[in-house]
């Protein structure tokens, strides 16, 4: 579930694992949706690899779905998503800019022309606040 989840927020970068820093650059960066819920690629890692629980609220959702993710999730939900994850990483505080570590991927194709308008408002929307004059 964790794994197969659309990507609506993917990188090439790979972090260190806050939990084992002798795995420095382990850990995947991206954010995934399920329609409902929005979370990082880090959730599955740390449960494979030290056995962290997900949100217990996240996990029951989870549960109350059998572990089986929708068929499709719509353009509009993963533009949502795509909204939601980039408010979460303009509040992480790092050493490195995480902006430019980012570029947005799409699972699947959109559903209609205004799915895909939807989402391209909710990108250039999301990514707005940082955009300067050069």
């Amino acid at each position: 579930y964790l794994d197969d989840a659309p990507v609506v927020l993917a990188s090439r970068e790979l972090v260190p694992d806050l939990l084992d820093p002798a795995r420095p650059r382990q850990v995947p960066m991206a954010y995934q949706t399920d329609g409902r819920w929005v979370w990082s690629s880090s959730v599955a890692y740390y449960l494979r690899t030290h056995g962290v629980c997900p949100d217990l609220a996240f996990l029951a959702h989870i549960r109350l779905h059998r572990y089986a993710l929708p068929k499709n999730v719509p353009s509009p939900k993963r533009a949502r998503a795509l909204s939601a994850a980039t408010n979460q990483i303009a509040h992480v505080s790092t050493a490195t800019n995480t902006a430019e570590l980012f570029e947005p991927g799409l699972a699947g194709e959109f559903d209609s022309p205004g799915d895909a308008a939807t989402y391209l408002i909710g990108f250039f929307y999301s990514y707005a606040g940082s955009l300067q004059r050069a």
